[in-house]
């Protein structure tokens, strides 16, 4: 075998050669590995287009779990709401079920009282009956007998610790109904006649009073235009007046309950009133729960700006009975406390004249001195003539100030006349035998007389069967004067009115003529006591009486400044102003006025409100209240202190200069 020996250039062709061939198996693994990675990227591509779907269905089962989610609340809220709401219905269903057997409880309790007042009803018509019947039977009256026998055969006297009953008759129940309103063509129906009638009918449509009848149906003696249908309890009045408001006209109006008032002492401030001094809602309600009785509506009579816990208020009743068991309980029960119960007096000034018997007076400097001296609302009339003793007169008269009155001079130290003239009418206060004549002989109205005071005779007539052997026949004088100018006692026979440590007796007469005495309300001895041996005495007439007028004024204070502004410049624009100054100040003034006059609201001050008066005055008033009480209680204990009285008279000083200090600046 030869071996050829290969040339160098030869070996380095096929090394050349390889390192192409190495060249292009390198290039075709290349490729290998290019089209393998591209096969693995289409892979990866895949993979994730697959991911991509799946995180787009996760995120729509997402939101449709959210959505689930809020109908599953919406459904719990409807069905929260949806339990509530039985809750409430089954709570209206027991109320209403417990309203329900009240109203049962009720119609069962006034079954049985209808029941019962049936029953009294025919028991009583049944007397009634019996007692016609036997004064049919009896013998014809007696011949007519004189006045004074009359009177001396009147019933027995009275107790003199009789109490006045409450305003009013307590005892008088009856339902009123207005009229002033019922047009023309209505007017048949708003008669008596057609009233009664009418009530009748329907009472009479109900069970078991086929027979029913009105007690009693007139006119109001004060108004003309107001009918009352007379009652016989409680119960019928209720009735009569749902009759009344189911027949009444057009125009007709059924007014509301008669009230009864009741004043309260010591009563506490903090359970009837708030901070701002009004009452507190549900007060009535609560304090006639309280007392079991109905409370209409309540009044404070204290002062609201006073800081006293306690202090007096007047309560009206419905119910008449319910009122005089209040006064006469003398306890009124308030948020666990017991306060005091005492009849509700009128005020002064509701009276027309108050007669005073053996006054306060005195004689100084020549000059008589009265207490109190005098009064801005009240005009004092002292006798013309005076006596040069300790005690200058014996009576006094006070006329409201409103009232137009002459007083009548008469020489006698005891007496005091004064002619009070009246619409339609005028009238002489004590007077005299030829007084009497003189002045109903010189006038051309009616005059009525009124003879009041202390005349200290005692006689069958007026003080009753105690009177002694040895007093009777001292009155002739004043029997005379009565029959001779028909005059006529108001005061029941036997009513005391004088008490001394062991004895008591009639000696104060009340004598007006026969004309005036048809016309009285009532004449009793007034509730109060006021510390005197004499017992005041209240008369009422159903007289018309002059109404005090109160002049208003602008409440400045409420003023509504912006307005007013407003309403002057829109005033003030139209207005020509080429004029001369006085001109242009005359239009400025008449727009602001009537501008103020228009929008300030009106103040509604008391009829004894005092125009001057400033809360600085209250200040130094309760100043001097407090030091002048507290003076007195160490003096009525004996143990008087100097410094005390000092302080009295420094504070009494100071309020009384204020007081003309503040008169003169007004």
């Amino acid at each position: 075998m030869k071996r050829k020996i290969e040339d160098p250039k030869d070996m380095e062709e096929p090394n050349k050669s390889s390192r192409y061939v190495t060249r292009a198996t390198k290039t075709g693994t290349t490729i290998e590995v290019d089209r393998t990675t591209d096969t693995r990227n289409g892979n990866s591509n895949n993979n994730d287009n697959d991911d991509d779907g799946e995180r787009a269905l996760l995120q729509k089962v997402l939101e449709l779990l959210g959505e689930y989610r809020a109908e599953f609340q919406g459904l719990k809220e409807a069905l929260k709401e949806q339990k509530d709401i039985i809750y409430n219905q089954q709570e209206t269903i027991r109320n209403l079920e417990e309203i329900a057997e009240r109203q049962q409880t009720t119609i069962r309790e006034l079954s049985q009282r209808v029941e019962d007042s049936r029953q009294q009803t025919g028991n009583a018509l049944k007397q009634a009956c019996e007692q016609l019947e036997a004064i049919a039977a009896s013998p014809p009256a007696t011949p007519p007998r004189s006045f004074a026998d009359v009177t001396r055969s009147s019933p027995p006297p009275q107790p003199s610790h009789a109490q006045l009953p409450l305003s009013g008759n307590t005892n008088a129940r009856y339902c009123t109904i207005d009229t002033s309103r019922v047009e023309e063509q209505d007017r048949d129906r708003a008669q008596l006649g057609a009233i009664r009638q009418a009530i009748e009918g329907e009472m009479r449509a109900k069970d078991g009073q086929a027979a029913w009848r009105c007690a009693a149906v007139v006119r109001d003696a004060r108004n003309v235009e107001r009918v009352k249908v007379i009652c016989r309890d409680e119960n019928e009045l209720k009735q009569v007046k749902e009759a009344a408001q189911k027949t009444a006209a057009v125009g007709v109006r059924v007014m509301r309950d008669q009230l009864y008032p009741v004043k309260v002492d010591n009563a506490n401030r903090t359970a009837v009133l708030d901070a701002e001094g009004n009452v507190l809602p549900g007060a009535a309600e609560a304090l006639g729960a309280e007392n079991n009785v109905n409370i209409a509506k309540i009044s404070w009579l204290s002062n609201k700006e006073s800081g006293k816990a306690y202090g007096s208020m007047v309560v009206y009743v419905t119910n008449g009975n319910d009122a005089m068991r209040l006064v006469d309980g003398h306890y009124f029960d308030l948020a666990g406390e017991s306060a005091c119960t005492n009849v509700f007096e009128l005020h002064l000034k509701d009276y027309g004249v108050l007669a005073i018997s053996e006054p306060y007076a005195r004689n100084i400097d020549g000059k008589v001195v009265t207490s109190p001296a005098e009064h801005s609302n009240w005009t004092r009339m002292i006798p013309t003539h005076t006596r040069d003793a300790p005690w200058p007169i014996r009576s006094m008269l006070w006329v409201r100030s409103d009232i137009d009155a002459e007083q009548v001079p008469i020489p006698s130290a005891d007496l005091t006349a004064a002619v009070l003239r009246l619409p339609e009418r005028s009238i002489l206060m004590v007077v005299l035998h030829g007084l009497i004549q003189r002045f109903r002989n010189g006038t051309g109205t009616r005059t009525d007389v009124v003879l009041a005071g202390d005349f200290n005779r005692h006689d069958l007539l007026w003080t009753g069967d105690e009177v002694a052997a040895r007093r009777q026949g001292e009155a002739e004088p004043i029997i005379d004067l009565m029959n001779e100018h028909g005059l006529c006692s108001l005061l029941p026979r036997g009513t005391k009115t004088w008490q001394g440590p062991d004895k008591e007796s009639t000696i104060d007469l009340v004598l007006v003529t026969s004309e005036l005495a048809g016309e009285m309300v009532t004449c009793a001895l007034h509730p109060t006591d006021h510390g005197s041996d004499h017992s005041a005495i209240q008369t009422m007439f159903d007289i018309a009486m002059p109404e005090r007028t109160t002049m208003q004024r602008l409440l400045l204070k409420n003023a509504p400044w912006t307005l007013i502004g407003a309403r002057v410049e829109d005033n003030l624009r139209p207005l020509p102003w080429a004029v001369d100054v006085q001109t242009q100040t005359d239009q400025l003034m008449r727009v602001v006025l009537e501008a103020i006059h228009e929008l300030t609201p009106l103040a509604q001050p008391p009829p004894y409100a005092k125009r001057w008066w400033a809360k600085d005055l209250i200040r130094l008033r309760r100043a001097y209240t407090f030091w002048r009480n507290q003076a007195r209680a160490q003096r009525q204990a004996g143990q008087a202190r100097l410094d005390l009285e000092g302080r009295a008279k420094g504070a009494a000083k100071e309020y009384h200069d204020a007081i003309r200090s503040q008169k003169r600046a007004h």
